[in-house]
């Protein structure tokens, strides 16, 4: 990850991350502030969850995955169903995955 004083964050991938589940698990990623730029080639993440098992428990037990961005406008790899102001789901038998990118919404936490 870079980040500058104005608020850029560029999240660079190479593997798992940014809110992929994993294995049965949770994952959730959200960004809240600055313009970010996400760059990977790992088609995996962004709120998608993967199970590396093709059959037994594994791929009966759910895993979820979600990615927030929520932040001004973004930019993302041109490939794949993300983009701003975009949400996107990905599921399938036990694997639940989802996305959502919104501009200039205000987050407050209580």
């Amino acid at each position: 990850m870079e980040s500058d004083k104005g608020g850029h964050i560029t999240y660079v991938l190479n593997g798992s991350g940014l809110g992929e589940g994993l294995n049965n698990g949770l994952a959730l990623f959200v960004a809240t502030a600055g313009h970010n730029t996400y760059k990977s080639s790992y088609g995996g993440a962004y709120g998608q969850s993967v199970v590396f098992s093709s059959s037994g428990p594994r791929t009966e037990i759910p895993t979820f995955a979600l990615f927030l961005d929520l932040s001004t406008d973004s930019s993302y790899p041109a490939s794949g169903p993300m983009g701003n102001k975009k949400s996107w789901t990905k599921n399938s038998g036990a694997l639940y995955g989802a996305g959502l990118s919104l501009e200039g919404v205000t987050v407050r936490w209580e």
